[in-house]
């Protein structure tokens, strides 16, 4: 009797369960487990309002008189034949970009008035769009591959009718998203430089600040600057 009981149990359940089943019209949906869509990439449009101005890099540098003495939009040109060194000799170098995907660039230099000479200050912002994040963050990985292969070493930067510049290459560090590393001038200590790059979005941000001063750390600071400016939600 007790078997029957159960089996007449399920058999209504079974039957209460199929009459509160409806039919709803339409297509079925997954679920978004994927969190929010990615930001657009940035813009050509948008690159130049990502480099900071003269105030932001005299403050960033301890100056007072630093101001735009070259704006550009093509990649720098250096001659450096050590091909572990070229990425540290110059931000936005055109062989080191060659084939990495990117698609617009905006770079200004900023220093002191007067000639070459009589400048205490420079600076070298440069911002580089690429046609998706990912390709952006792939050169960001090779950077600092590259940029480690440079560190501890020398390397030449010739420059025409002059005796080549010679260049020592400190350590190389990746502190809150910035890969860092200096380059010190020979023969003396007097001129001093560091390297700092960044990614955000499909962006690099790629900065030089040189100056007489060796404890100097303005590059990380403008690259993060620059990047902060980045859309990344």
């Amino acid at each position: 009797m007790r078997r029957s009981l159960t089996a007449l149990t399920r058999l209504l359940v079974a039957v209460l369960a199929a009459g509160c089943t409806s039919t709803v019209q339409g297509r079925a949906v997954p679920a978004d487990t994927l969190g929010p869509l990615p930001p657009p990439p940035v813009a050509a449009s948008a690159l130049d309002g990502l480099l900071l101005g003269a105030d932001q890099i005299n403050a960033a540098m301890q100056a007072t008189d630093m101001t735009v003495w070259m704006a550009f939009d093509s990649t720098t040109e250096e001659d450096v034949a050590d091909i572990d060194c070229r990425a540290v000799a110059m931000p936005g170098e055109g062989k080191v970009y060659a084939g990495t995907g990117w698609s617009a660039i905006r770079g200004r230099q900023l220093n002191e008035p007067g000639e070459v000479a009589q400048w205490d200050h420079v600076a070298i912002q440069v911002v580089v769009a690429f046609r998706s994040a990912r390709l952006a963050t792939e050169f960001f990985t090779a950077s600092t591959d590259s940029w480690r292969r440079c560190a501890n070493r020398r390397f030449f930067d010739p420059k025409e009718n002059q005796p080549d510049l010679a260049w020592s290459v400190g350590s190389v560090a990746t502190t809150q998203g910035a890969l860092t590393t200096s380059k010190t001038q020979e023969p003396g200590p007097d001129w001093f430089c560091q390297r700092a790059m960044m990614v955000a979005n499909n962006v690099i941000a790629d900065v030089e600040t040189c100056s007489g001063d060796k404890t100097d750390r303005a590059a990380p600071q403008i690259a993060h600057q620059i990047v902060a400016k980045i859309p990344t939600r």
